[in-house]
């Protein structure tokens, strides 16, 4: 998975988050800090919920919930390896 910044602003856009990490490269860098523009965690998420989905496609059931922990910040244009994987109830 790598967001692009294209990515980025049009996933703002359409679920209205106005946070600037997320798409001005200047704010992010410069008043936050950050080495580069956030990638959104729900994002990924919903990158997760789709590669979960699409692993049980040949198997059922498929999942009917999910959970993510955020544990480091992704940045724009930065490769991220997405594992999913079954587990027990």
């Amino acid at each position: 998975f790598r967001a692009s910044a294209v990515d980025l602003f049009r996933y703002s856009a359409v679920h209205r988050l106005a946070h600037r990490v997320h798409y001005d490269r200047r704010y992010a860098t410069e008043v936050e800090g950050y080495p580069d523009l956030l990638v959104h965690g729900p994002l990924v998420a919903t990158h997760l919920a789709a590669l979960a989905w699409d692993c049980g496609a040949d198997r059922a059931p498929r999942p009917l919930a999910y959970e993510i922990r955020a544990r480091a910040p992704l940045y724009v244009d930065t490769d991220a390896e997405l594992r999913a994987g079954a587990v027990e109830d």
